[in-house]
């Protein structure tokens, strides 16, 4: 009895420490939000604003009349980008291949900000998908992915499957599909004849290890079972030259009854870039995205991706994970992309 007594003696101690505090969010300066995602089959578009207080309850300020300047660092050749409308820059340029890029952005009473980043060459990826049987009869699709390496670059690769749909998903932050690309134009092994007349880009190539193949599982998925990994269609995957084997980088992919199960799936499975007529009146079923991208971006990427993924985002215990950002005296993003999109059908 007499511990218990102490004990509630001790709690009601701590009560009467309490002191309660207003919380404070006046005199946060904010901070210059510039955000740049750029590609070759795209123009020049940049995003000025400010942030704000997540008390504020008025819009995000745009930054007008800044001086918005992009160096070729590359070629040394710079020009100036036009406002466009409140906080949204542009010019009629398409960025270089390989190229290096400065941004410099003069803007009344900050400092100046800076940020840089590179284009990464233009993708060399082969694709392939096969249907068959698994060993309980049912279906299941296959796809492998060959990305050719550059050995003169630093190379950082991101590329995600997700169910086709008519209307463009975005769940990349800042990315937007680009529109038809020339690329490899693949087909179905089944089919003998069509198989005869071309040469199968992956014949050459090593046995798959348990690391490269990713079977789809619904929901979320990222543990590695016996038979490779899993992952769900909410997730990309994140690649980086050290997974080059012989200069290529090889991922097979396998979806099984569980996925294919409100899909018909033939033996007819064929594999057409974006941007080409519906193949034999069929309409697609999947959509793989492969792109190169920046080493910031690819920082970016990640970085969002665990942020997005994470169950705690907002509490007291646990701080929320950071999303990384090369601006010099703001925040954001600024980086660049190559983009190949192949529809399967």
């Amino acid at each position: 009895m007499r511990t218990l007594s102490l004990f509630f003696i001790t709690i009601i101690s701590f009560l009467s420490c309490e002191d309660r505090r207003g919380f404070e969010v006046a005199g946060i300066d904010p901070e210059v939000v510039l955000n740049s995602i750029i590609s070759t089959d795209s123009t020049w578009e940049v995003s000025l604003s400010y942030t704000k207080s997540i008390t504020a309850q008025h819009d995000f300020k745009k930054i007008e009349n800044a001086s918005v300047k992009v160096l070729n660092l590359t070629s040394g050749q710079s020009f100036f980008l036009t406002e466009k409308e409140n906080g949204s820059y542009s010019r009629q340029l398409n960025p270089v291949e390989g190229h290096e890029y400065e941004l410099s952005i003069e803007i009344e009473n900050e400092n100046i900000v800076r940020a840089s980043t590179y284009v990464p060459s233009v993708l060399d990826v082969e694709v392939l998908s096969q249907a068959q049987l698994d060993e309980y009869g049912e279906p299941t699709l296959e796809i492998d992915i060959a990305i050719s390496d550059n050995p003169n670059e630093q190379n950082f690769y991101v590329w995600d499957l997700r169910p086709f749909e008519s209307e463009e998903i975005e769940d990349l932050p800042l990315l937007n599909p680009s529109s038809e690309i020339p690329s490899v134009v693949t087909g179905d092994k089944l089919d003998k004849d069509y198989v005869n007349s071309l040469e199968d880009p992956l014949s050459i190539r090593p046995d798959f290890a348990e690391s490269d193949t990713y079977e789809y599982v619904r929901g979320g998925g990222s543990d590695i079972g016996d038979k490779g990994r899993t992952k769900s269609f909410n997730s990309s995957t994140y690649l980086s030259d050290i997974n080059a084997v012989g200069g290529k980088i090889y991922n097979r992919l396998l979806l099984k009854s569980e996925i294919l199960a409100d899909i018909n799936i033939t033996d007819n499975v064929i594999v057409a870039t974006q941007g080409t007529q519906a193949v034999n009146g069929k309409k697609p079923i999947f959509q793989l995205n492969v792109r190169a991208v920046s080493s910031e971006l690819y920082e970016y990427l990640q970085t969002y991706e665990t942020y997005r993924q994470s169950n705690i985002k907002n509490t007291s215990v646990v701080s929320p994970s950071e999303i990384y950002s090369n601006i010099e005296n703001g925040t954001g993003i600024f980086g660049g992309y190559n983009l190949k999109t192949f529809n399967i059908y």
